[in-house]
């Protein structure tokens, strides 16, 4: 999954603060040196001694992670090369839309068929707390999901340089800062515009798809113990791409995509927000919830908790 690593964003670049390590290119390196021998010496906290916090895209170690850039990170010469590299993660992309989407259809026509069902007179009734949970915890689950789609599109867009013809991406061991940079290489245009058409769009669709028909599946169980298992299966569906990566991937393609650097990002200026856009999408999260169920389903039938139980047993 794309990891927004926080390391630092905003430096005080007064005297030979400790945060300002390494100095900026061009300034000069002793006085920042000084300032470590100091740390080394008295010691500091954590968030002064990473530099906290500074944002940094990780390529995730998934289908679609590979799919995106083993193509310029390994260079083939033999068709046998292509297949090893390339084509593998094509045909495991493939296997991982038809089983995702053979997972929503199945679950749509399931949730269809019990809808014209009439529901028993005696049957359980749902207890509010646990199918608000699951909700909640499933929702949750997709938009994370769908953020990292849109983690994947910055990464894609900011991050990998735009040039005429894709080609192979360059990196080079920076010794002073222990890391590898980006140097080189990028994708062209073109080519970005087919990631977002052919991957990320499809990846998008299939959350959204989810995130609906998985509304249906858990409000439509019978039992109480049925809104457990149904919420486990969905989670399931979603980690599809992050379980074939591991089980059918490669040991040699898992190696290089676990080596590939971070990218940094742009500096943000919006620092401040951060709390508050957290806090929105909590509260765009369960809104959500109760809109989707309010506008969808019918509450006078006993399995089915209204919205302000639902409620109730959030707050």
């Amino acid at each position: 999954m794309v990891r927004a690593q926080m390391r630092d964003l905003r430096r005080s670049m007064t005297g030979a603060s400790r945060t300002n390590f390494p100095p900026p290119p061009g300034e000069d390196p002793a006085p920042f040196v000084a300032a470590l021998e100091t740390d080394a010496a008295e010691g500091v906290c954590l968030h002064q001694a990473s530099g906290t916090p500074r944002f940094q895209y990780t390529v995730p170690q998934s289908l679609y992670g590979t799919v995106l850039f083993m193509p310029v990170l390994v260079h083939e010469s033999t068709l046998t090369e292509r297949i090893r590299w390339h084509g593998l993660s094509y045909f495991w992309m493939c296997v991982n839309y038809i089983s995702q989407t053979a997972f929503l259809f199945g679950i749509h026509h399931f949730t269809k068929a019990l809808h014209e069902i009439e529901a028993d007179p005696e049957c359980e009734q749902l207890q509010p707390w646990l199918l608000a949970s699951a909700l909640f915890a499933c929702t949750v689950a997709v938009l994370t999901d769908v953020q990292e789609t849109y983690d994947l599109s910055y990464l894609v867009n900011k991050c990998v340089p735009t040039v005429p013809e894709t080609s192979m991406l360059l990196f080079k061991r920076n010794y002073r800062e222990n890391k590898v940079d980006l140097v080189g290489g990028g994708f062209s245009a073109r080519r970005k515009t087919a990631i977002h058409i052919f991957v990320l769009f499809p990846k998008f669709l299939l959350a959204a798809g989810l995130l609906y028909v998985s509304f249906k599946f858990l409000v439509k169980s019978e039992e109480n113990m049925d809104i457990i298992l149904n919420a486990t299966a969905l989670v399931f569906v979603i980690e599809t791409p992050e379980s074939l990566f591991s089980f059918f991937s490669l040991p040699e393609v898992r190696c290089i995509m676990g080596a590939l650097p971070d990218f940094d990002a742009e500096e943000s200026s919006r620092i401040t927000f951060r709390p508050l856009y957290q806090l929105t999408k909590f509260v765009a999260a369960i809104a959500l919830v109760f809109t989707v169920v309010e506008w969808d389903y019918d509450f006078e039938q006993c399995t089915r908790p209204r919205p302000r139980q639902l409620l109730a047993a959030w707050f």
